[in-house]
Order: structure tokens, then C-alpha cells, then sequence
């Protein structure tokens, strides 16, 4: 009977130990990175547009291309490779701030810790990375740069390697918008997967989360209808016009810049938009009775 509530006790030890480690530590939902694991590609798997995205939340900057690659470390689906050209290339993304000036959870004086993996395809190359406080991600106006210790450099080489920078999270401006992760001055063909920025000295595990939570996620900057929409003309003979609201899977961090694309149209039938905002799109509909309009559009709310 002793020997019984001992082990008990024991056990009872051991949750508590455990659940303190879980409570205290970085276990959870501790990436302050999107699609860190390169998963989602709403845009398509190859970007070829400077200053464009490639996977979801991941600009690229003088690239030939960045596009999905299957050239991964052990443990993950998905890299972005960028094909270089003739100019110092970058990757990165801009991290919304929890409000206007607000930094939360990076707090002024501490520490941040910044890991990824990444490889070349031929011989090494040194390349940085570094996060600035901005209005916006292309501009240096009002920018607070992070202090990365021991300097930001790295060496890749043709075999992946996990590289970690600890940085120290330098005063937010009022009018800051976001945390501008930039990894570049990359003159190589480049890989880089496992992308995690967390609060802390350490760096922990990367933290995988599913496909459809990291695409919820991402949709709050962008989202695409991966169907075509269609609607059909009714009412009384003739020409006329027509509205119909469709709504966004997930709410935009701000009124979305709004494309659509017709796929098939009968007639005179046409289809444009009257706006949006951060729930939905609005589009307008002209034709005659029964004719039938197909498309597809998207919600760019990118910062």
C-alpha cells in the first residue's frame, strides 16, 4: 500500500513537473513567423516579380524566381528555393505588430531568437539576416533595427544546417507597423525552410502546425477563391445589373486590394467589382436574362 502511494506521488511529481516545463518554457504556439514551414502557396509555386510573394507571407526581392522545392532537411515537406541572377538576392516577411506602436510580445531590452535552415547548391556563402521595426516592409522611415549579438552573419553550405541568432528588441516607434525580417545578400542559388522567430534566448524546436491552421493564418492577408464563382443573370428581359456579396473565409487585417479574373461569360454578360472591406467583396453583374458569368478573384491585404 506504501509502495503504491509512492508511485502515485510520484507520477502526480512528474505531471506537475511536466505541465510546469509546457507552462514556463516554449512549448505551444510560439512562432512569431507565417508558414514558416514554406506549406502554403495560395499564389502558385513559382514567384518571378521582385518584391513579389512566393510561399504565402514570404517576399523575395532580385531573384530570377522563388519557387517550391522538395530539397528539404529531415522533418519537412516544402523549402523555397531562389534562383539567383545577377543581383544580391533576399527573402523575407513582415511580422504584424500587435497594434500601432504596440510590440507585444518583443518587449524593448529583450531577447529574441531567430532559427532556420538553409543551404546552397555549390561551394558556400556568407549571407545576414536582420529585423527592423517599420511604417512599412520596403521603407527604412521611422525604422528601429534589432541588435543581433554576436553579429548577423552566417556561411551556408551545400548540406542544410540550422542556423539560430539571438537579437536584442530594440524601443518601437509610434508609428510602426510591423518587425521586417530580412535574410539577403545572397549571390547563390539558396534553400531556406523552418523559419521561426520566438520570444526568448533559445531556440526551441521549430513548432509545425497544420496545413489548415498555418493557411487560416495566412489568409489573413490573402486569400483566393480556388474555385470559379458563378452567377446567373434573372429578373425582367434585358440589360440590367446585378450585385452579389461573397464573403471572406477569414477576416482581412485590412480592406484587401480586389482583382477578379472572367473565366467564360455568355454574351454580354460582364462582371466587375463595387469594393470591398475586410469581411468581403462585392461584385456587380451586367447582361441579359439567363446569361451566366463565371470567375475567380483575390484579396491582397498584404502589409
Amino acid at each position: 500500500m506504501a509502495l503504491s502511494t509512492i508511485k502515485t506521488a510520484s507520477i502526480a511529481d512528474d505531471a506537475i513537473t511536466a505541465n510546469k516545463i509546457i507552462n514556463d518554457g516554449n512549448l505551444g504556439v510560439r512562432n512569431l513567423i507565417i508558414n514558416g514551414a514554406m506549406q502554403v502557396w495560395q499564389r502558385g509555386t513559382s514567384q518571378t516579380t521582385s518584391g513579389g510573394y512566393g510561399a504565402d507571407r514570404f517576399w523575395m526581392s532580385n531573384a530570377t524566381s522563388a519557387s517550391r522545392s522538395t530539397d528539404v532537411p529531415s522533418g519537412f515537406i516544402y523549402s523555397t528555393k531562389l534562383t539567383y541572377s545577377a543581383s544580391v538576392m533576399s527573402i523575407g516577411q513582415p511580422i504584424e505588430l500587435s497594434a500601432t506602436g504596440n510590440s507585444s510580445p518583443m518587449v524593448s531590452g529583450e531577447s529574441v531568437t531567430l532559427s532556420f535552415y538553409a543551404k546552397v547548391d555549390s561551394g558556400t556563402e556568407a549571407f545576414t539576416a536582420g529585423i527592423n521595426f517599420r511604417d512599412s516592409k520596403f521603407s527604412a522611415t521611422n525604422q528601429s533595427s534589432f541588435t543581433a549579438i554576436g553579429g548577423s552573419g552566417f556561411t551556408a553550405t551545400t548540406s542544410w544546417q540550422r542556423f539560430t541568432k539571438t537579437y536584442t528588441v530594440p524601443s518601437v516607434n509610434g508609428t510602426n507597423v510591423l518587425a521586417g525580417l530580412e535574410i539577403g545578400n545572397i549571390d547563390k542559388d539558396f534553400y531556406i525552410t523552418g523559419v521561426q522567430l520566438e520570444v526568448g534566448e533559445t531556440a526551441t524546436p521549430f513548432e509545425h502546425r497544420i496545413f489548415g491552421d498555418e493557411l487560416q493564418r495566412c489568409m489573413r492577408y490573402y486569400e483566393k477563391s480556388h474555385l470559379d464563382c458563378q452567377y446567373f443573370m434573372n429578373g425582367s428581359s434585358g440589360a440590367q445589373v446585378q450585385r452579389q456579396t461573397n464573403y471572406f473565409q477569414v477576416q482581412k487585417r485590412a480592406s484587401a486590394t480586389l482583382t477578379q479574373t472572367v473565366d467564360h461569360a455568355d454574351g454580354s454578360a460582364t462582371v466587375g467589382n463595387v469594393g470591398g472591406n475586410i469581411d468581403g467583396i462585392t461584385h456587380s453583374f451586367s447582361g441579359s436574362d439567363n446569361q451566366r458569368v463565371a470567375f475567380s478573384w483575390t484579396a491582397d491585404a498584404e502589409l
